[in-house]
């Protein structure tokens, strides 16, 4: 307090922007606010301020008080906030995994990431024109209920289901949906996870067993038959 411009580090250019808003208020009476960077001893902080009019009796701005606050700590849990978003949104980019957020009330499809739109053969702005039951293949009515129910009591559910592509094939797919907060609501995070070639590998085994059983079976009918001569 008492101290000039020049006394507080405050920068020419600063200062010389900050007197033209002082000019600008009392000529408009109307307040502004602004934020500028100061060297401390601290290191280099951030503040905001606000100047507003003080008007006399003539109801004309006759004087301008200035409020400031640091903003230092702010603007560091924005930036790492930032940063953080970045950083999931690679993630959520780059998944293999089809991952979708919906809306927990609607189940309009709320965001999808590229994986899910080219797996599905839609661009990702008609993906978002969908709700969820438009790509997941008709459940009964009970079972449904029943996954509602679980993930409505324990925030997460893992279950195989089937998605429906554009074009009209069907994909079979692992899901795993748990309850999340994204931009202030309650969404689902929905992840689906293509087991097709997983399936097409079961099938293939259980069919490659079925013919080993068989030849078993023939080996051992042609073994009772060599011994049955003897």
């Amino acid at each position: 307090m008492g101290k000039t411009f020049a006394q507080v580090n405050f920068p020419i250019e600063s200062r010389e922007q900050f007197l033209e808003q002082y000019q600008s208020v009392l000529t408009t009476g109307q307040f502004l606010k602004k934020e500028f960077n100061l060297a401390t001893i601290q290191g280099n902080r951030n503040y905001e301020y606000v100047l507003n009019p003080i008007k006399g009796s003539d109801r004309h701005p006759n004087a301008v008080v200035c409020i400031a606050r640091d903003i230092t700590e702010y603007k560091q849990i924005a930036i790492a906030l930032q940063e953080s978003e970045k950083k999931y949104r690679n993630l959520f980019e780059l998944a293999n995994d089809l991952i979708m957020i919906i809306d927990a009330n609607t189940l309009q499809l709320l965001d999808v990431n590229f994986n899910a739109a080219r797996r599905l053969g839609y661009t990702r702005r008609e993906l978002l024109q969908l709700t969820i039951s438009d790509i997941e293949t008709p459940m009964p009515a009970t079972e449904y209920q029943v996954l509602q129910q679980k993930l409505k009591h324990i925030g997460h559910i893992s279950y195989e289901h089937s998605l429906r592509c554009k074009e009209g094939t069907e994909i079979p797919v692992e899901v795993s949906t748990q309850i999340i907060e994204y931009e202030g609501q309650l969404v689902f995070q929905y992840f689906a996870r293509d087991i097709e070639k997983y399936r097409k590998t079961e099938v293939a085994l259980k069919q490659l067993n079925k013919e080993l059983e068989i030849k078993l079976q023939e080996q051992t009918i042609q073994l009772q038959e060599s011994e049955e001569h003897f």
